[in-house]
């Protein structure tokens, strides 16, 4: 072989490894601190939590009244449910759960 074919080859094989060593250094950026086994970004995608406001609206609407305290945010089948103290238009304390995607009225107890 000659020496221009070698240095081609040496030019080649030089080129791919900046490439290569390149791609592996840019993987920790784009993993942005999730680690090696955290689900993907197309996994973690929900649906967007609707305000508190929009879940008090769809109560005041069947129960009237007014909210006492919203006691927390959970997890629910892969979405998640506002959990919400209402006091009625009638005067009963209320526990009502609410998906907090798409604002529906799941369960609604009380006294």
């Amino acid at each position: 072989m000659n020496r221009h074919l070698w240095s081609r080859l040496a030019s080649a094989a030089l080129f791919g490894a900046v490439g290569l060593l390149a791609s592996l250094a840019e993987a920790p950026a784009n993993a942005q601190g999730r680690g090696y086994w955290a689900p993907s970004d197309r996994e973690t995608q929900a649906q967007p939590r609707l305000p508190v406001r929009q879940a008090y609206r769809a109560i005041a609407n069947r129960f009237g009244g007014e909210p006492i305290d919203l006691l927390g945010v959970e997890p629910n089948g892969g979405g998640e449910v506002y959990l919400i103290a209402w006091l009625s238009g009638d005067g009963r304390r209320l526990m009502v759960v609410v998906d907090a995607q798409t604002g529906d009225i799941l369960s609604a107890r009380g006294d």
